[in-house]
């Protein structure tokens, strides 16, 4: 797994090379349970910024530019009035784009970022198999209705407080792990 540290320390040289100023960064950190984003910024309460990066594009086996990519997406939402995908966000993504040649975009696939072909297909199982097995069924008493849950949740923990969308019954559990 490279090491997310010393590949973000460049990223923030090459936007500094290009003369965009980005924000203070205090973490980068490592996210394992992440299936469908690539990276989060998040603003603290003091200014800062902290930046969460999915570990599916952190592996040796991935295209060091699709994490370069990702890393940068993020930085540009600690620039002023980027903490959106459009106006100046976009403006500044295109200039990295132009001058490195990356393909940085609000959305993009585990293609683009460079992921082997297994591990695409290895979350694609997990996801089925979660989908296949959740933790958590619940059934409408009245109409019959089955929801599903996989994490614990306040609809999992006060499933009596809460009633059908259909029939307004009450629920009650099937299976609760």
């Amino acid at each position: 797994m490279r090491d997310l540290n010393v590949v973000a320390i460049e990223c923030m040289r090459e936007l500094e090379i290009i003369g965009i100023p980005f924000g203070k960064v205090t973490e980068f950190s490592v996210n394992t349970r992440a299936k469908r984003r690539w990276g989060l910024c998040r603003k603290n309460g003091d200014g800062t910024f902290s930046i969460n990066i999915n570990a599916d594009i952190l592996l040796e086996s991935t295209n060091i530019d699709g994490l370069k990519n990702t890393i940068i997406h993020e930085l540009l939402h600690t620039c002023p009035n980027c903490f959106c995908h459009t106006g100046e966000w976009k403006r500044l993504a295109d200039k990295v784009n132009r001058y490195y040649g990356y393909g940085i975009s609000r959305c993009s696939t585990a293609a683009e970022k460079g992921i082997d072909e297994k591990v695409i297909q290895a979350r694609e199982i997990e996801r089925q198999r979660k989908r296949n097995n959740p933790k958590y069924i619940f059934k409408c008493k009245g109409c019959g209705q089955i929801v599903t849950r996989q994490r614990k949740s306040d609809f999992t923990e006060y499933y009596r407080l809460y009633h059908c969308g259909r029939c307004h019954g009450a629920f009650e559990p099937v299976k609760n792990v």
